[in-house]
């Protein structure tokens, strides 16, 4: 409405002036006319190159962004892990050094303590039981030397009188 009303009385005044009117016929509704399109200017082609060199930066800086915010992440997760393992790893040393420090005071312990009390008969026996495996072993040693040293002396074999006396 402004609009009609301004073209109007542009006319009617112009001829006043005695100058050509310049302005464009404007609808005579209230919708948006189209705007006056002027002529390229050539800063707006670097203006719009810098624009899309802007989104271009914008776009990069929130893609790296997301990135370091990954690697931020990740970073704490393995972060954790590490702790974990540590944990891990100082609890194992020190049950290995408890079980090295118990192992050598038990030896320490069984060094210094004379052994139980036996009594004399138990012993004698274990060591004739002994004596006797090991006057068993010498003889089936001596038994093969013997088979090495005369391989051709077998004993004979004993006869029905031999056998008989």
């Amino acid at each position: 409405m402004i609009r009609s009303f301004l073209t109007r009385w542009a006319r009617r005044h112009a001829e006043d002036l005695h100058e050509p009117l310049n302005v464009p016929d404007w609808p005579e509704t209230d919708e948006p006319a189209t705007p006056y399109i002027a002529e390229a200017d050539p800063r707006d082609a670097e203006l719009k190159e810098a624009r899309r060199q802007l989104a271009e930066a914008q776009t990069r800086a929130a893609d790296l962004e997301d990135a370091l915010n990954r690697c931020k992440q990740e970073r704490g997760h393995l972060a954790e892990e590490l702790e974990k393992t540590r944990a891990r790893l100082a609890a194992a040393h020190l049950a290995q050094r408890a079980d090295a420090d118990s192992g050598r005071q038990y030896v320490e312990r069984s060094v210094e303590a004379p052994p139980p009390p036996t009594s004399d008969r138990a012993e004698a026996l274990r060591e004739r039981a002994r004596a006797d495996a090991l006057a068993a072993r010498l003889a089936a040693v001596e038994a093969e030397l013997h088979a090495i040293r005369y391989p051709r002396v077998r004993p004979a074999k004993a006869t029905a009188t031999q056998a008989a006396s």
